[in-house]
């Protein structure tokens, strides 16, 4: 159980031990997620029999988005809890690595504490929403529910979430006092700034509440929050009636729904063994060659990517995989871990992305096209990190053994073990962008096949299954919550207009478009130091979004420019995940390869950084190569 903790140090302090009533309120919550995770599976199934009716007979299931709305409000709720027992949050750790456990432990508690308050708030205020909805008759449009019920159903589970936190805080705060925890039974100066004075306060408070530990969503909601009272002349009222809404008005996104859908498909192809296969199948083609297992892990990193879209866990399962064998050939600890690592971002960067829905989300750009754009620059980050291995072993040949020769026959039948995979890729993507199936419906159709691949050749059984339940129940409710924290934030600046002023400014101030935007790459790269990918998308995106839209890049339409920006924020950004200190990617193989120090795979790491910078200059420079397929098959 331990926090996605951003840390610049090798091991985070010791999560405290649970009581009795801690075991208790966590298998309660497990239920909650377990029972969101199967509302999920529910509604996959739902989106198939939806699918074929609308293409078989023209009668798809009534309703279809308005139940995936209203299910993933209910079942993205349900899993908050239990990511908050897991203590399955995004902080920053970085600057408290100094402190002493129990300082960071004090710290922790009052992180947990400013949840629970949040929690409570949002329960109140959306219960008070739900009975303003039952007076009001509302329904939906379509099937005529209730809205009210659907609303009434997300408060007992921020009620739980505010009781998981409250429950930390006290956990956290008697372990810093050294007591046993398993013994646990039970203004007119500010108003008189300009809106641009105060958008900045907002985040220069942010910030050091991030330093403070404060968990990443919890501390923008706090903000957001305060600033929306600020530029109201402290009152509290339009707060109050604004947070009625907000909790269902953001979970029940449909765009949003292919999160968890996304995170179940890798969570099924994690735990049903594909990754395996694929590492097999590039394996025997490349080998034999010079270097060519760690080629291979890269190679089965970017196919992996393909079906998880997540970075972390594309490092984590692949590491598992091709660690064993790079051993086997005594390969160099610092290729080795170094290749992973960095063939772990291929997680996001190849489509589906969790990080390129975001900004479709932020920005209303399709995401049909952020993954078609995303294609090239994905492979020719693949290609790019293999010529980096093959220069490495080049000038040092020991560090990258041959491996042994596969005859072409088993090859050949190695390739034939991944084809489904592949063509659970061409699905999602190709169905996404030819029109036949939206990103969600898109999204449940590669969550069954994974599910299916992994039951049929992969052996998963029941245990595997709720392993995938409860593993996407933590990532969804990760992302949701700080997705509660942007829009509070981001509801906050709106008010103060200082994206819009920031915006203007830039674009009166005669700089040069490539210079601001090389001062954005750099600040991307300095927020990496200690911040994690989705937290600079939400952070950043607001803000610098209207800047680059407002500036001209050698002619390019403002939808070009959209799409291209969002593949460079993700290009960059990906850095972070293997660039000193933090490199959340790095301590992930260092976990696994705990014979390799960690020093060594940060060196590791570098060549593949230059690979990484060189195709960031060659994409500002040239467009096209995130524009080509989006042109080519969106004509």
């Amino acid at each position: 159980m331990e926090d996605a903790v951003l840390a610049g140090t090798d091991e985070a302090p010791a999560t405290p031990a649970f009581g009795p009533w801690g075991s208790r309120l966590h298998g309660v919550t497990r239920l909650f997620a377990i029972g969101g995770g199967i509302g999920f599976m529910a509604m996959v199934m739902m989106s198939i029999v939806s699918i074929a009716g609308r293409k078989l007979a023209a009668a798809p299931v009534p309703g279809d988005i308005e139940i995936m709305q209203m299910g993933t409000a209910v079942a993205s709720a349900a899993m908050l809890a239990y990511c908050e027992m897991e203590h399955h949050h995004l902080r920053v750790d970085f600057f408290t690595a100094g402190l002493s456990s129990a300082a960071r432990h004090r710290l922790d508690a009052l992180s947990h504490l400013l949840l629970a308050l949040v929690a409570a708030v949002v329960a109140w205020r959306t219960g008070v929403g739900a009975a303003s909805l039952r007076e009001a008759g509302e329904t939906s449009m379509l099937l005529l529910w209730p809205v009210w019920t659907v609303v009434a159903a997300m408060v007992p589970s921020f009620a739980l979430l505010s009781i998981a936190g409250l429950y930390n805080a006290s956990l956290y705060w008697h372990a810093a006092s050294g007591l046993d925890a398993g013994k646990l039974q039970g203004g007119g100066g500010v108003s008189a700034l300009s809106g641009m004075s105060i958008g900045l306060i907002m985040f220069a408070v942010l910030l050091l509440m991030l330093a403070l530990r404060i968990h990443i969503g919890i501390g923008m909601f706090i903000v957001g929050a305060g600033g929306f009272v600020v530029m109201n002349d402290f009152s509290w009222m339009p707060l109050l009636s604004a947070l009625k809404n907000v909790a269902y008005a953001r979970f029940s996104n449909y765009d949003l729904a292919v999160i968890p859908l996304f995170m179940l498909m890798g969570q099924f192809a994690t735990h049903g063994g594909l990754s395996r296969a694929l590492f097999k199948c590039v394996n025997s083609f490349v080998g034999h060659f010079r270097g060519g297992v760690a080629m291979a892990s890269v190679g089965a990193c970017a196919a992996f990517g393909a079906i998880c879209g997540s970075s972390l866990a594309t490092a984590a399962t692949m590491g598992q995989v091709a660690l064993p064998e790079l051993r086997r050939y005594r390969y160099a600890g610092s290729l080795a871990t170094g290749a992973l690592a960095a063939g772990g971002t291929l997680g996001i960067m190849i489509p589906p992305s969790v990080p390129l829905v975001i900004y479709a989300v932020l920005t209303q750009e399709s995401i049909g096209k952020l993954f078609m754009a995303a294609v090239i620059p994905g492979i020719i980050a693949m290609l790019g990190y293999m010529v980096v291995i093959r220069i490495v072993v080049a000038i040092k040949p020991e560090a990258g053994p041959a491996g042994e020769r596969v005859p072409l026959p088993e090859a050949l039948r190695t390739l034939a073990g991944v084809v489904p995979i592949l063509l659970v890729f061409l699905v999602v993507i190709v169905g996404i962008y030819d029109g036949w199936a939206n990103p969600t419906e898109a999204a449940s159709i590669g969550a069954a096949a994974c599910g299916a691949l992994a039951v049929v050749s992969g052996g998963m059984r029941i245990d595997g299954i709720l392993r995938s339940l409860t593993g996407t129940a933590q990532a969804t409710a990760m992302i949701f919550l700080v997705l509660l924290g942007a829009d509070m934030l981001n509801a906050g600046l709106a008010i103060t207009q200082m994206p819009a002023e920031l915006a203007g400014w830039v674009r009166d101030s005669g700089l040069a478009p490539l210079s601001v935007l090389f001062a954005i790459l750099l600040i991307y790269i300095f927020l990496g130091c200690v911040m994690d990918s989705l937290a600079m998308i939400l952070l950043t995106i607001p803000i610098f979004y209207p800047i680059v839209m407002g500036l001209d890049f050698w002619g390019m339409p403002v939808a070009d420019k959209s799409v291209w920006f969002g593949i460079l924020a993700l290009m960059v950004v990906e850095i972070g995940l293997v660039h000193p200190p933090v490199g959340m990617n790095i301590y992930i193989i260092n976990r696994l390869a705990k014979d390799v120090p960690v020093m060594e795979t940060f060196k590791g790491v570098l060549p593949f950084l230059a690979s990484d910078l060189l195709r960031i200059l060659l994409l500002v420079f040239f467009p096209l190569i995130s524009l080509y397929l989006v042109h080519t098959f969106g004509g």
